[in-house]
Parts: structure tokens; sequence; C-alpha cells
């Protein structure tokens, strides 16, 4: 059949029309799937209000490139809102840090389910396998004892021996062996100076009588008494500021508290930090973006609103 130039195309025109309408198609497309994801670009969350209360908060991802469609980006941001760990930010410390009283002697599988239903708990990227290494870590440096529904300590010879899905295991406080109690709440129990030996073991402190005739009825030198056990341990503190500062005439004792919390940061004696500080300044621009930069280079999140 013979072609009529005036009705039907030339086969590598149709080629070139439908390579455009293929080209046009998946830059609609592509644009379509970002104007979607733009529209998604906020996260609901339950957030603690008190010991047992709730609220909904609501957070906006404020990079264009980023879409709540996206499980990376909801995880970052859920980190910058302090709500969730990235992998390699969860140990010991950080589980003692965020353990509450009424944690304690309750069942291993409790204590995991509290990490994704508690919203006082930030979520744990990888789940068991980080929780695992941190309940060993706190084993390991005595600060908790796992037990046995009989009260018996629970040996643990390793991470893999860490049930985070037992019912009849619970962790506790590791206990003084002399005085039976938390060792944060034990006071020590220094060696007799005479023998050695411990108060309960110790016959001098029971009889009053020691090896040396001069010292017996003698009393005990200025100073002499001998040092109390090392009472190093975690401690979890919370300070909550609400108040107006004069800027001619700054609180010295709240100067000193910051102080002091700066120097025992600089001595390497804090190991995490969960904190919201919110404060109104005074200063041009250029020092509110200073600010922002060092917050960033902190790996902090900050808000400026202008008042």
């Amino acid at each position: 059949p013979i072609r009529d130039p005036q009705t039907t195309p030339h086969p590598t025109i149709t080629r070139r029309l439908k390579k455009k309408a293929l080209e046009d198609a998946r830059e609609a497309k592509r644009r379509l799937d970002g104007m979607v994801k733009q529209c998604y670009k906020h996260i609901i969350y339950l957030a603690p209000t008190g010991d047992y209360e709730r609220s909904v908060s609501f957070a906006r991802l404020s990079k264009d490139t980023q879409s709540a469609l996206n499980g990376s980006d909801v995880w970052e941001e859920l980190r910058e809102q302090r709500k969730a760990f990235n992998p390699g930010e969860f140990n010991s410390s950080v589980l003692l840090h965020n353990l509450r009283d009424n944690d304690y002697n309750r069942p291993l599988s409790e204590i995991r389910d509290s990490f994704w239903s508690n919203p006082h708990k930030p979520l744990l990227p990888t789940g068991t396998s980080e929780l695992q290494d941190a309940i060993y870590g706190a084993v390991a440096s005595g600060d908790i004892e796992l037990v046995n529904p009989e009260g018996e300590v629970y040996p643990v010879p390793g991470r893999g021996d860490i049930n985070v899905s037992a019912n009849n295991i619970r962790f506790r406080r590791a206990t003084c062996p002399t005085c039976r109690k938390p060792t944060r709440e034990c006071e020590g129990h220094p060696a007799c100076p005479t023998c050695g030996m411990s108060p309960d073991e110790c016959s001098c402190s029971q009889t009053g009588t020691t090896d040396d005739p001069d010292q017996s009825d003698s009393p005990p030198e200025p100073g002499g008494q001998p040092d109390l056990a090392d009472k190093t341990g975690h401690w979890q503190i919370t300070f909550n500021f609400n108040t107006n500062v004069n800027p001619n005439e700054p609180d010295e004792n709240l100067l000193h508290l910051m102080r002091e919390l700066a120097n025992r940061f600089d001595k390497g004696a804090v190991q995490h930090i969960n904190q919201t500080t919110q404060i109104t300044i005074t200063g041009e621009q250029e020092d509110i973006e200073a600010l922002e930069a060092l917050a960033k280079e902190a790996r902090a999140s900050s808000n400026v609103i202008p008042l």
C-alpha cells in the first residue's frame, strides 16, 4: 500500500512522539509523587506530661527531601525529639538513666515491652539485641542483678544468657552482700583497722578489744576513722526552671549551678543527657544563627521563634 504523507506520520516521527510521551509521563509521575510526599510532613506521637499522663505531640519535617512516608526520615525526626535512639547509642548507662523506680523487680519481658509501649522511654532501633547488650553491661558493672522467682541471683556468664522474653526472671538493683541493701543505698562497711575484717566478721569491734593495749581505751584520733567505701554510682537528676532573669543582676545561685554542671560535663562525669531547654534571649540575627550552628554541631535540634 502507498502511504499518504498527509494523513500517516513517518515511522521515525512516531517513535519520537512515543518516546517523548513516555518521558512526559514519567516526569509527571515523578512530580506527582513529590507533591504527594510533601503532603505528609507531620508526625504525631505520644509524649509524657507526668508520671502517668500522656499528651499528643506534633513534629514537622523541615527538609524538602523528607517525608513522613519514609521510615528513615520519621525515625530521624523522632531521634531529634528524643523519642528514639540511633544504632550504637543505647548502652548500660543509658539504660539505667531511662529506668524508673517502678521498673525494678519487674520481669524482663515487661521491661522489653516498655520500650515500645511507654512514652517515657525512647524506641530502640534493633530491639532485643541492644537491650540484651545494655542489661549485660549493667550486670557486669554491678549496677543490677537478675534474680529468679525465689530471689536467687541468676548467673549471667554472657550476653546470650539474657532472655528478654522471660517472665520468671526479674532484675533489681544489685545488693550489698553485707547489709543486703541495694548498693546505691548502702553506706559502706569499712574494714576493722585492727584485723582488717568486715564488721560482721570482726571480733574486735564486738568486744571492744584490740591487739594494741595502748589504743584499747583511748579515743580515736581526729581523722583516724577509716574511710567509708566508695559511694560512686549512677544518679539521675532532673531540673525544672521557669523563672525570669534580670540581665543586670543575674541569679548567682542559678549561675553557680550552671557552672557546676558544665564542670562535671568537662570532667566526663556526665554519661547521658535528656534535656529540653527553652530560653528567651536578646541578641542580633547573627547571634541566633551562631547558636543554631553550635546546636547543629552538637547534634541537638533547635527551634527559633522571633518574639
